[in-house]
């Protein structure tokens, strides 16, 4: 199950077969461990072996599962390196639509999810906004319905739906609300309403207020992904208060790390219009 260290040298198919190679892997794991879990536990019940001593057995093979579980998870999350690192939101569309035409039903949407949000950073924003309304959520996951609910802010905001966009801050607020205090959906919860607040910010040009909020979670901005995009809207908010100098270096960062992210194209046509 060794993971490609970079995405970058292989195509979307390469990066999907290596992927579904570890998934088969582990749905083969689950079964040899439920197999031999069955073949040890009904000898000893049968043949007066310690209770006890059974329900340890089984507890073990509980946590061999979940174990399981958490690698292919933690796989599955490895993919979004794709957008994080590379910024390479065409590619991250291409293998999240591979993997949910595999994973069928037995998706828990994520994968859908992951499409909807390729799409928009590709600057197919009508395309997103169609994937997103096909995407079904299993189970309680706040982490993903708090990322469907920023895409479905994104997409109202480019089309210039404010009121809806409000709603969806406030059904944003309200999955965050529900979470233990302290917890890390209320942490990333409260992070992902500052943004929204700038957003607000930018579209009301209240650069004061933009900028402070921007200040607030830059300190979150971890990925490659995260700096590029933040520095796409710190360049506009530059360019709107005359400080040239600055949007030129940011903007210039956006053009040569922002692989195939719509605001690369962007940026270059900000920097053209400045020389």
């Amino acid at each position: 199950m060794k993971e490609p260290k970079n995405f970058q040298n292989l195509t979307a198919e390469e990066i999907v077969r290596c992927y579904w190679r570890g998934f088969r892997l582990v749905r083969v794991l689950r079964w040899i461990g439920c197999l031999v879990c069955i073949a040890w536990l009904v000898p000893h019940i049968l043949y007066g072996g310690s209770m006890v001593t059974a329900v340890l057995a089984f507890l073990l093979y509980l946590g061999y599962l979940y174990v399981l579980r958490l690698a292919n998870s933690l796989r599955f999350l490895s993919l979004n390196l794709i957008l994080n690192r590379d910024c390479d939101p065409v590619k991250f569309t291409e293998v999240s639509r591979l993997l949910k035409e595999r994973l069928g039903s037995r998706t828990s949407g994520m994968a859908g999810l992951n499409m909807a949000w390729g799409l928009y950073w590709s600057g197919r924003f009508a395309e997103a906004e169609k994937a997103l309304t096909n995407v079904e959520l299993k189970g309680k996951n706040p982490q993903g319905r708090l990322m469907l609910r920023n895409l479905d802010f994104n997409c109202r905001l480019v089309r210039g739906d404010l009121d809806g966009a409000r709603y969806v801050r406030q059904e944003a607020e309200a999955v965050i609300r529900n979470e233990k205090p302290g917890s890390v959906i209320r942490k990333s919860g409260g992070r992902l309403l500052d943004i929204m607040d700038a957003a607000f910010a930018e579209r009301a040009g209240d650069w004061e207020t933009f900028r402070r909020l921007h200040d607030r979670v830059s300190p979150g901005n971890t990925t490659e992904f995260q700096r590029v995009t933040a520095a796409f809207s710190l360049a506009k908010a530059d360019l709107a208060q005359g400080e040239a100098e600055n949007a030129r270096a940011r903007l210039t960062c956006v053009a040569d790390h922002g692989g195939t992210l719509y605001v690369t194209e962007e940026a270059r046509c900000l920097l053209a219009e400045l020389t």
